[in-house]
């Protein structure tokens, strides 16, 4: 007849190993489902990005028709660069560099102090002919910008959240097992990405 200790002692096991299976697959797909979510919410700020600039040529020719010769003449070649670096990022499969990520919010925050600068120039010359034309213009800038706040905050908050978890016990040790502490991600800086009414209004 079996010792009763030795079946004791080998439900135990059985049961430890079930848990230990469940903490590390767990572990694993907890991070696995994190990267996804980090990955979707780079897509979603990069296309707000792009959403924003799609609205520059409307506001150049606004500023060109209002303020004549205010409109800088290097705008093309910087809403060209700005284009091609937001493009770069939506295909990067990779997570993004160090680097990367500060020539993406350099060039971003280059962008929003342009349209800063145009909406205050266009605002008191914005006659009763061109108003209509002036103010649909800006609410789609703002809707434009809240997005683009909601995308930077969504990435930000992910990022940070994998970078926590990576220090916590005992998922470092899985995120170690699985080398999930060897991949980098970089926040944006609180200030790249604020709401419209943060951003526009004085």
């Amino acid at each position: 007849m079996q010792n009763p200790l030795v079946k004791v002692f080998a439900f135990f096991a059985v049961l430890t190993g079930i848990i230990l299976f469940c903490t590390i697959f767990g572990g694993y797909t907890s991070f696995y489902r994190n990267e996804n979510r980090i990955e979707s919410a780079r897509t979603a700020l990069v296309e707000s990005c792009q959403e924003r600039l799609a609205l520059m040529p409307a506001l150049i020719t606004l500023m060109q028709k209002m303020v004549p010769g205010d409109a800088p003449e290097s705008m093309d070649q910087t809403l060209a660069k700005t284009a091609a670096l937001q493009k770069d990022v939506l295909q990067q499969k990779l997570p993004l560099e160090e680097q990367k990520s500060k020539d993406f919010e350099t060039s971003e925050t280059a962008l929003t102090l342009q349209v800063k600068d145009m909406l205050a120039q266009l605002k008191p010359v914005a006659d009763q002919k061109n108003m209509g034309e002036f103010e649909a213009l800006k609410q789609k800038l703002h809707k434009a910008q809240d997005n683009l706040y909601m995308a930077g905050y969504k990435y930000n908050d992910e990022v940070l959240y994998f970078r926590k978890r990576l220090k916590s016990i005992p998922v470092t040790y899985i995120a170690k097992m699985f080398g999930f502490d060897k991949i980098l991600y970089y926040p944006f800086s609180e200030q790249a990405f604020l709401p419209a009414r943060k951003t526009f209004e004085p």
